[in-house]
């Protein structure tokens, strides 16, 4: 799982590769770590929102695959 299917990621919106991970509050600077958005961290969690929904279906897909019948 990667930054760019996680809740906490926010894209920047030049187009790049990058954004900030929101899964903490800023720090003294008022800012937010930069990240790509192939990065991964400990932290991740399936992002449901802002049109991320590929995770979601990912993992819909393995749970099928795994099932004994």
């Amino acid at each position: 799982m990667v930054c760019i299917d996680c809740k906490f990621y926010v894209p920047f919106r030049t187009g790049n590769d990058k954004g900030e991970c929101r899964r903490y509050p800023p720090d003294n600077n008022n800012e937010f770590p930069v990240v790509k958005d192939k990065d991964w961290c400990g932290e991740f969690d399936i992002a449901t929102m802002h049109g991320h929904k590929s995770a979601v279906k990912e993992l819909k897909i393995g749970r099928a695959s795994c099932r004994k019948e």
